[in-house]
């Protein structure tokens, strides 16, 4: 993925985001879906769907790794300032 910003108009609904704490993934040789489920003592609900070429789901590892990195290393800062 490139650094380049990108203008990117959103709705004030999906601007709010959604809640999962689960997530489910499957693939085939055309796509990889990602399902984000909200997962209580009652039911099991479908936040989002989300179905990406297998080089777009590479690039979101990549960036899921780099973001998870910064994390840790933020997260160890502060646990060494405490």
């Amino acid at each position: 993925m490139s650094d380049q910003k990108l203008e990117i108009q959103v709705d004030s609904q999906v601007a709010h985001g959604v809640y999962s704490n689960t997530f489910v993934v499957s693939s085939t040789a055309a796509e990889v879906s990602i399902d984000f489920i909200y997962q209580n003592y009652q039911q099991n609900l479908l936040q989002t769907r989300v179905i990406l070429h297998p080089q777009k789901a590479e690039e979101l590892v990549q960036v899921l790794e780099q973001q998870l990195q910064k994390y840790r290393e933020n997260l160890s800062t502060q646990n060494n300032v405490n």
